[in-house]
């Protein structure tokens, strides 16, 4: 911890943000409840993706990943900021 000349505590940047666990437990809620909606409202599709997904070769299962985590990382900053 650095301290001013007064003797106040001062905080590095990157701790200006204290992290809300709320918020990391509701958006895991929510991660939790859109993984359960598609095999509960459509348990063949959902199999058959999965089937799909099985299939395709290990390279192309890593760009869609990729492509899913980016974009989850821009909507996030869009979100929040």
């Amino acid at each position: 911890m650095v301290y001013t000349t007064t003797g106040d505590k001062v905080r590095p940047f990157f701790c200006e943000r204290i992290m809300n666990w709320a918020d990391l437990w509701a958006a895991l809620a929510l991660v939790l409840i859109l993984e359960g909606l598609i095999p509960f409202v459509s348990p063949r599709g959902y199999k058959n993706m999965v089937q799909q997904m099985a299939d395709m070769p290990e390279k192309m299962l890593r760009n869609v990943g990729l492509v899913l985590i980016f974009c989850g990382l821009v909507t996030l900053l869009a979100v929040r900021g």
